[in-house]
């Protein structure tokens, strides 16, 4: 029983206390920090149902979203998504925010919980388990307390994933080199993503993705129309030359290198390489080295210092494709869960 009175109320998008959920994040960050976490807020409307607010003296302390995404269920079990969590320094009102997240995804049925994940891996997930290495852009932003608030209620690793940072940018081996010269003899031909057909670009890279991705971990498919609006939000933030398509004879997509300038570090010029996708074809083996390749090769060319390979679950394949690229532990991460 708490000694405070600590409110949880249901405020979801609809409800005119809504404002009390949105109003969480601005009582914890400063300014030039809320910007930064507005970069992961936001929520899923296809997947969420509720959205809760913990209140203490009129004022809101703590939020949660509480998502049913239908395709995950991992081990069998009936699954809700725990996700857009924020809350205050104090773990008396986290233990009573997250007591009522587990009782709200009882009463609907569920056997257990997980996140951070603000409803599917299309969107915000994971907490970072060693902040103290620094934030680069888009990484998952929170404050370091969640995890203890986390893992002294209940909740344990579920999944864990890694980013690795290359320092040394070697690149061009000959076994690379002879790689992408036989598929370019073969016709497969390499090209930077054009920001003035940007529209037509994310067509071709939607049908890509939902065509590639279905084997990855706790996947779920997405929408066209919520896939255009998360990669039109990032458009502003893309040089044309760090994003490598890689393309079949007639056109269509064969794998493609997502990269970035880590806006958020001041401290050397780094890049973010966020993706490695090829279509799994015999005639496409040993793509990812390839871009992997291209891509550390611009990094050398433009004065970048660094490449990160961001957020990779740590067993899939990708975290293979960084060590061929000296790439070294950097950050880490978890996705957590609870029985209800």
């Amino acid at each position: 029983m708490s000694e405070r009175n600590i409110q949880i109320i249901n405020c979801g998008p609809d409800s005119k206390c809504f404002d009390r959920f949105l109003q969480v994040p601005q009582t914890l960050y400063k300014p030039e920090l809320l910007k930064l976490q507005k970069l992961n807020d936001g929520l899923n409307r296809d997947y969420l149902l509720h959205c809760l607010v913990a209140i203490a003296d009129n004022m809101p302390i703590g939020r949660c979203a509480i998502y049913r995404n239908p395709h995950l269920a991992p081990d069998g079990k009936t699954t809700l998504i725990l996700g857009n969590y924020e809350c205050q320094d104090d773990m008396e009102v986290a233990s009573v925010l997250l007591q009522a997240a587990k009782n709200k995804a009882k009463e609907e049925g569920a056997e257990m919980l997980i996140g951070p994940m603000n409803g599917s891996t299309w969107d915000a997930y994971r907490f970072c388990t060693n902040l103290q290495n620094g934030l680069f852009f888009l990484e998952p932003f929170h404050h370091h307390w969640y995890i203890s608030q986390w893992e002294q209620n209940g909740f344990t690793a579920f999944a864990n994933y890694i980013s690795t940072i290359d320092r040394s940018l070697v690149h061009d081996s000959q076994e690379v080199l002879a790689r992408e010269k036989e598929m370019t003899a073969q016709g497969i031909r390499f090209r930077s993503i054009s920001l003035e057909h940007y529209e037509s670009e994310l067509q071709h890279l939607f049908d890509f993705c939902k065509k590639t991705f279905g084997g990855n971990f706790l996947y779920s498919p997405v929408s066209r129309e919520v896939f255009f609006e998360k990669y039109m939000a990032v458009k502003p933030f893309i040089v044309e030359d760090h994003v490598i398509i890689a393309e079949y004879p007639d056109r269509s997509i064969a794998g493609f290198g997502f990269s970035f300038p880590d806006h958020a570090c001041s401290s050397e010029k780094r890049l973010v390489l966020k993706t490695l996708a090829r279509d799994q074809q015999p005639a496409t083996k040993g793509l990812g080295n390839v871009l992997g390749n291209m891509l550390t090769r611009l990094a050398k060319e433009k004065g970048y210092t660094s490449v990160i390979h961001a957020l990779m679950h740590v067993d899939n394949r990708s975290t293979g494709l960084s060590g061929k690229y000296s790439g070294e532990p950097f950050k880490e991460y978890a996705l957590y869960a609870a029985t209800t």
